[in-house]
């Protein structure tokens, strides 16, 4: 028999487990092509705890991001139920890993950073940074990124009850929509 400790353990790592099993599910299909700014663009040094929600199909999943932000480097820190899941730092060229259980080879590490970025960015950066193929539609709160005549994401960026900075990240392909709301830590 388990001991309560051990159980509790076991049951974290997999709920783990299940979450990057459903992230995988997300990045198959992901085009290489990134739509995200560069990190010039998405403003001066700062750290953010993000709060995030993946929806994909009739699953939802939560996670929480830190992330220190500059115009040199960007580091991601995820983790769920307390557990570091992975470190992801991009320098504006290459996407390495760092500490943290690591995410499967088919979870793609540029996905992730590129949503991060889409959080961070205006956009007026995002005008700036988009690949020739790939057009950008505003309607107030509302940013639609096609590429190749095709949708490939919107962008809607609001405020919480609370005052903390909110995005909603729909993606078509693959097909997912993550929600974060973010606050700077101090």
């Amino acid at each position: 028999m388990l001991k309560r400790g051990e159980l509790s353990r076991r049951l974290r790592g997999i709920a783990c487990l299940l979450f990057i099993t459903i992230l995988a599910g997300c990045a198959v299909g992901l085009k290489s092509q990134s739509v995200a700014p560069n990190l010039r663009e998405i403003g001066g040094l700062r750290v953010l705890l993000m709060q995030t929600q993946l929806i994909s199909g009739e699953d939802t999943y939560s996670m929480e991001l830190i992330v220190d932000a500059s115009t040199e480097k960007l580091t991601i820190i995820g983790s769920s139920l307390g557990i570091r899941l992975f470190t992801l730092s991009y320098d504006g060229v290459t996407v390495t890993e760092g500490l943290g259980r690591g995410l499967p080879f088919y979870i793609s590490n540029r996905l992730v950073v590129d949503d991060v970025m889409l959080a961070l960015a205006s956009t007026q950066a995002l005008k700036a940074n988009l690949p020739a193929d790939c057009s950008i539609f505003t309607d107030s709160n509302l940013e639609k990124i096609h590429c190749e005549g095709k949708l490939t994401v919107s962008v809607k960026r609001y405020l919480t009850p609370s005052g903390n900075a909110a995005v909603s990240i729909q993606r078509f392909h693959p097909n997912y929509e993550l929600n974060i709301v973010m606050s700077e830590v101090q």
